[in-house]
């Protein structure tokens, strides 16, 4: 027998369907009959007790008073009472109180929230758990576990830097710890979706950025040859124009000294002329015209010899420079076009390089992120195994037992978890281990029999309902040391 609390007499008198019914109630108390019977009339009759508020309803129609009382192992005696008296108008109205006394201390004051302290309501009525949302649900089960999630604990378990789970979850407060790890695992998946997208882009860079490499020769330093080559090409012009200007200048000599001569000649003719003048006019004459003739003849003769000879010589400077020249100018321009091509293929490579080293870090922290995603699945595992519930899951914020959704649960699967979290909230909470289900009609009469087996197996003390075919309220006690000697 369990030295824990318990009740130990439930009396109700005039209480919804019931006009007087005591019952000393068993490990496993068991209520069954028809419906409309006054089955449930208990069931709820237990639960009035145990909750506070007002429901003039409870009490029976027709009575002028009632009460529900309920006696523990420990000597606390809960009653709620109703009663017809008139207000301050002469009117009739019902009166509803609540009273927690003990034998050796009399009635006690703040009872209601004294007798909160030791009942917790999930426990008392696991039906609650079965008709609330999941979002309630999911409050239930994670205050019967106490895990504990820190961010320090997700870093750990996931490989992770602590500043960056500590900036995932600086957005949220008050998650509970499976929807936290939801919302890691979430934020993760988003920050490897955008590394992954990162890496391909650096990577489809590099693809279209190594075409058009040259493959110049990087061993010579265009830049410096280009400007060498331009100061061979400048000097090789400039000393072709000192040629022609030095055989352009032997011309305007020769012909400079052709002219002085030329005059010379005349002057000495026309002073021998006048010599002679009068002797031999018309023969000077002759002579002085021959003479001119033969003097214009050897100054033409002169100058176009020296023309002829720098034009060959200008002509031949040039076939030899011009190509020098030409050369030069050529390889200028492809040493220009190599510098640029160098440098644009440098400038090519700086960038190939950098996308490598970026889509490495992006490709290196996917990674990280991808185990850190498995780290959570690990996490959540152990999170679940933590729990009071075996196979109790959560997925997207929805309760799932045996990976199978509440909401496609049976009506048994649906009972057997919410007896499940009743008996967790029950061992949690201390205090009166007491336990009450209706419905269990949901449960055939071996799987019942079987509940009731798992039932004596714990430390509380359970109260349920099921309708039968039999007539009437039948209450059947089952006590764990009964079954043991049986």
């Amino acid at each position: 027998m369990s030295t824990k609390v318990r009740a130990r007499l439930l009396r109700f008198s005039e209480i919804l369907g019931i006009r007087e019914i005591e019952i000393t109630p068993g490990d496993v108390t068991v209520i069954e009959g028809k419906n409309a019977e006054g089955k449930t009339s208990i069931l709820d009759g237990i639960k009035a007790i145990c909750t506070g508020g007002k429901d003039a309803t409870l009490m029976r129609n027709g009575a002028d008073k009632a009460e529900a009382v309920l006696e523990l192992t420990d000597g606390l005696r809960a009653v709620r009472s109703f009663e017809v008296k008139p207000n301050r108008d002469g009117e009739e109205e019902i009166r509803e109180d609540f009273s927690l006394s003990h034998p050796d201390f009399g009635a006690l004051t703040k009872p209601r929230s004294r007798f909160d302290k030791i009942i917790d309501m999930v426990a008392l009525d696991p039906a609650r758990f079965m008709s609330t949302n999941d979002e309630d649900r999911l409050r239930i089960i994670t205050e019967i576990a106490d895990v504990k999630l820190d961010n320090e604990r997700i870093a750990i378990e996931c490989a992770l830097d602590l500043d960056t789970v500590n900036e995932i979850t600086g957005t949220v407060a008050g998650l509970n710890p499976l929807d936290l790890l939801a919302h890691v695992k979430k934020s993760i998946a988003a920050i490897r979706l955008n590394e992954g997208k990162r890496a391909k882009e650096k990577r489809a860079a590099i693809a279209q950025l190594e075409p058009t490499l040259s493959g110049a020769d990087t061993s010579v330093k265009w830049s410096e040859e280009a400007d060498r080559l331009a100061d061979l090409e400048s000097t090789l012009s400039q000393q072709l124009n000192n040629t022609v200007n030095t055989f352009r200048g032997s011309v305007r000599s020769i012909s400079d000294a052709a002219a002085n001569a030329y005059l010379e000649a005349r002057t000495e003719a026309a002073a021998h002329r006048q010599r002679r003048l009068d002797a031999f006019l018309a023969e000077i004459d002759l002579e002085f015209q021959a003479s001119v003739n033969e003097a214009a003849g050897l100054r033409d003769r002169k100058v176009e010899n020296a023309r002829n000879v720098a034009a060959r010589r200008e002509e031949e400077k040039r076939a030899e420079l011009e190509p020098q020249i030409a050369d030069a100018l050529v390889k200028k321009i492809s040493a220009r076009g190599n510098a640029e091509a160098v440098s644009r293929e440098a400038n090519t490579r700086s960038m190939i390089d950098q996308f490598t080293k970026e889509a490495v870090e992006a490709e290196d922290y996917f990674e990280v992120l991808t185990n850190a995603i498995d780290g959570i699945k690990d996490l959540k595992g152990k999170l679940l195994e933590e729990m009071p519930i075996p196979g109790i899951d959560l997925v997207d914020g929805v309760i799932h037992m045996d990976n199978v959704p509440w909401r496609h649960m049976n009506r048994q699967k649906q009972m057997y978890t919410c007896i499940e979290v009743a008996k967790a909230r029950a061992k949690m909470a201390g205090g009166l281990g007491l336990v009450v289900i209706d419905n269990l009609e949901c449960l055939d009469s071996e799987h019942f029999e079987e509940f009731v087996d798992q039932a004596l197996k714990t430390d509380l003390q359970w109260v349920v309902g099921r309708v039968t075919d039999r007539p009437g309220v039948n209450i059947r006690v089952v006590n764990a040391d009964d079954r043991r000697a049986a």
